[in-house]
This record gives structure tokens, sequence and C-alpha cells, in this order.
């Protein structure tokens, strides 16, 4: 569990800050969820959620996290 977690917490790490520019946060400021670049950025968490996992039995988090994803 504890490990499912770890993954978790790198790739919302390497979601939020190492992989999405500036301009997706401002456009997703300013548009909220008519932003283009919040759906990118929902794809990118869900990329690297199922490449973490390497695991369709987990698909239910991967889901619960790209919903609770802002």
């Amino acid at each position: 569990m504890i490990l499912l977690i770890l993954k978790l917490l790198l790739a919302h790490l390497l979601g939020d800050f190492l992989l999405q520019p500036s301009t997706w946060v401002a456009s997703k400021e300013k548009k909220k969820i008519k932003s283009g670049k919040f759906y990118l950025h929902l794809a990118v968490h869900t990329g690297l959620s199922l490449l973490f996992l390497a695991h369709w039995r987990y698909w239910y988090v991967i889901l619960l996290v790209v919903l609770s994803h802002d």
C-alpha cells in the first residue's frame, strides 16, 4: 500500500511541477474547466499514473485521482 501511495505521489509531483508549463497553469487559472490545457494536464496525470502503477488492477485508483485532480 505504501508503495502504491509513493508511486502516485511521484506521478503527481512530476505532472504538476516538471511536466506542466506555466502557460498551462495560467490558462487553467483564467478559463478553469473550459481550458484545453486543463484536459491536457489531466491526460498527463492519467498517463503518468498508468505508467507508474503499470497494472489495470488499480484502474479505480487512477480514476479517483484524475477525477479529483484540479
